[in-house]
């Protein structure tokens, strides 16, 4: 009886003492925040979501706001469109939605609200037209693709009685798209995800783990502790990004050299035979949007989102230069071939699809040698770049919006 007695007290102990742990660990965690930001600001700004796959949560965060409804700008927006008002929203991933850069080895200055495209945008419009009101509204959703923001735009955009939907996307497909023609096989290809299937194993998995696939969610949004561990997880991982991705074969084991991509086309030649194959699924989803946007007599401006590993070297800065670099490295031989391969063939397919209500447009390239910093890494933009995709937005923006 006494060893029962003494096993009993020392499991208590035990769970006495994590608990404790655990309470302090986050408690100094809040502490550090406090110090460090000088608030508690909400820590996970995504949620799972039926419909979209995960959306925006809103909320007060350390470099944005989220509104109530969902879009990334610090206040509401109403249903009818202010008087005298032209009313144009920002659809896209990480980039459209103004996310700091990925290689923190470069130091990437975060992007506040006055950096991002819409913002710039807006200020373009209001400079040039003094006598209307403009509101740009940023929905971009970090990681989105295209089938979700077609869903955003049809069953909510919509409703705001926009003037003008502009969609800065590509990136967030092509690089699913390099999976190759086996992502046609799957019984859903669009919904793997790691976000949809995190919400897929809390919502449908009745095995012991279940409890802890929904600790993972939970503890993510409400422990500053355990957001910050699997935050430092995430960096590590992004300064182990300079090698080619070993464990992502599709990419290929080599650094990509502009000089060699020749010979990469030969030695890839079955690969890309592949890429072919699969690239319709993203293909038609343009041409699902084109038929919605005439459909709904709505006007959408699609253009093919900035590429680092499309610049031509002679037109970055001397840091754009060394972030490109390290993205061939990063990215491999064959994955920054398959990007260069199959962004231009995207854009051809935008060609033929513009009409009254939908215009493609090709914005791959916008480095114009002027020795600026616009890149943060191989897609996201310092705040000067994202001002320079606003003013090559703008002219088509102002056209479509008959402006004069």
């Amino acid at each position: 009886m006494a060893i029962k007695s003494s096993t009993k007290s020392n499991l208590i102990l035990v769970l006495v003492s994590t608990i404790m742990a655990l309470v302090l660990l986050e408690g100094a965690s809040r502490l550090f925040y406090y110090l460090r930001w000088g608030e508690l600001y909400d820590s996970q700004w995504m949620r799972y979501s039926m419909r979209l796959g995960w959306e925006l949560q809103p909320g007060s965060y350390l470099r944005f706001d989220i509104n109530q409804q969902g879009f990334r700008r610090p206040t509401d927006v109403s249903l009818e469109v202010p008087e005298n008002t032209v009313r144009v929203f920002l659809v896209g991933g990480s980039t459209a939605f103004g996310t700091n850069g990925l290689y923190p080895q470069f130091d990437p200055v975060p992007l506040e609200y006055e950096d991002t495209i819409d913002y710039h945008m807006q200020k373009i419009l209001q400079d040039r037209y003094p006598g209307l009101n403009f509101e740009v509204i940023n929905a971009g959703v970090s990681e989105s693709r295209l089938y979700q923001e077609i869903t955003l735009f049809r069953e909510k955009l919509l409703n705001f009685d926009p003037d003008l939907v502009v969609f800065l996307d590509g990136h967030n497909d092509i690089s699913f798209l390099t999976l190759g023609s086996s992502i046609s096989e799957w019984a859903a290809p669009y919904w793997n995800t790691r976000h949809t299937d995190r919400g897929a194993r809390v919502l449908n998995s009745s095995s012991v783990m279940g409890p802890f696939y929904y600790a993972d969610i939970y503890l993510g949004r409400v422990s500053y502790f355990y957001y910050g561990m699997t935050s430092l997880l995430q960096e590590l991982q992004n300064l182990a990004g300079g090698e080619a991705d070993e464990s992502n074969p599709r990419w290929g084991s080599d650094s990509f050299r502009i000089a060699d991509e020749a010979q990469l086309v030969q030695k890839y030649a079955e690969q890309l035979q592949d890429l072919d194959e699969v690239l319709p699924l993203y293909l038609d989803q343009l041409g699902d949007l084109a038929a919605i946007a005439t459909a709904r007599k709505a006007k959408v401006l699609y253009a093919l989102q900035p590429e680092l590993v499309i610049e031509e070297p002679a037109q970055l800065s001397a840091r754009d230069t060394a972030i490109q670099n390290f993205t061939f490295q990063h990215h491999g031989d064959f994955g920054t071939l398959g990007w260069r391969y199959m962004a231009p063939r995207i854009s051809a397919r935008l060609e033929k699809l513009s009409n009254e209500y939908f215009r493609g447009m090709e914005m791959l390239t916008i480095a114009d040698g002027s020795g600026e910093n616009i890149y943060t890494d191989y897609c996201h933009l310092t705040s000067r770049g994202n001002q320079v995709v606003a003013e090559n937005l703008y002219p088509v923006v102002a056209e479509m919006l008959e402006l004069k």
